[in-house]
């Protein structure tokens, strides 16, 4: 759990404090991920094309860098 003190009453700063807690904590991350259910196979459907769209950026990135 995250924990800020306002200090000053100065609640922008204190917000800004929590997104940068947060993010350190992967908690935004976690919340997107649970904030609905996905079914199974979709979740399946969803993970190959993320796999399939890291290798396509593997293999740009290293047409650039060997020339291939």
């Amino acid at each position: 759990m995250v924990k800020v003190i306002v200090i000053d009453n100065n609640v922008e700063k204190a917000l800004k404090k929590i997104k940068r807690k947060g993010l350190k904590e992967g908690f935004s991350f976690e919340q997107k991920r649970r904030s609905r259910y996905i079914k199974p196979n979709v979740r399946k459907v969803q993970r190959k094309k993320e796999q399939v769209r890291n290798e396509m950026k593997r293999q740009r990135i290293q047409k650039q860098v060997w020339g291939f």
